[in-house]
């Protein structure tokens, strides 16, 4: 059974974990990889999707991490999971 272990930001085609979407830390690894001027380019582009990454692995948005999310905790999300619903 795959369970949801945290949120994540997904830049293009890159996955950063982060314990909630654009939180300090999260911030600072993205600064190491990708220029403000490419982050603002991926932004615009709408190529910047707010996830989740399971127990496989694998990253899912947050319609598809409530689905997962749903099928296995006793405390239900709506139809999109926030990373507060996991703490």
């Amino acid at each position: 059974m795959i369970k949801i272990v945290c949120a994540a930001v997904k830049l293009g085609d890159v996955v950063i974990p982060c314990f909630r979407h654009w939180d300090d830390k999260c911030r600072v690894v993205i600064k190491n990889i990708f220029s403000l001027d490419e982050v603002k380019k991926i932004i615009s582009e709408q190529k910047e999707v707010q996830g989740f990454i399971g127990t496989d692995g694998k990253f899912y948005d947050r319609i598809e991490a409530a689905n997962i999310f749903n099928s296995y905790s006793k405390k239900k999300s709506s139809k999109m999971l926030f990373s507060e619903d996991l703490y």
